[in-house]
């Protein structure tokens, strides 16, 4: 499965390290709109193979199946939105969102893009 990692905080940076050790999925580009600033993570130059953007619209020429979003909390409901509307799927961090408006529409949108939307805090691959 080809996925983007969007957000390229800890978070991104993890993610990015699982996916790597997986066999069934691989990177196809990161997204966070601190990439080609100063502030930009300094891990992402680890990967300079892979494509990196400041929005997911910049994504629509790419080959993508899924979306990890790891960016910063307020930035979920976007993101999703962005992600479902280029039908991906989408894994999302915790918190999902910070509304009940934002989460019942973005799950209806799922629900008619035919997508998979879910929400995760998973610490099984985390050594603590």
């Amino acid at each position: 499965m080809n996925v983007v990692i969007i957000g390229a905080g800890t978070l991104g940076q993890r993610w990015t390290q699982i996916v790597n050790s997986s066999t069934n999925a691989k990177i196809q580009a990161f997204v966070d709109p601190l990439i080609g600033n100063e502030k930009a993570p300094a891990w992402l130059l680890q990967y300079p193979e892979i494509p990196k953007f400041n929005s997911i619209p910049e994504l629509r020429d790419l080959q993508v199946e899924a979306a990890i979003i790891t960016a910063f909390s307020p930035a979920h409901a976007e993101a999703v939105e962005q992600a479902l509307a280029q039908n991906y799927h989408v894994l999302v961090e915790k918190p999902f969102v910070t509304n009940q408006a934002d989460a019942k529409r973005l799950v209806q949108l799922a629900g008619q893009k035919k997508r998979k939307l879910m929400v995760s805090q998973n610490y099984r691959f985390f050594p603590g």
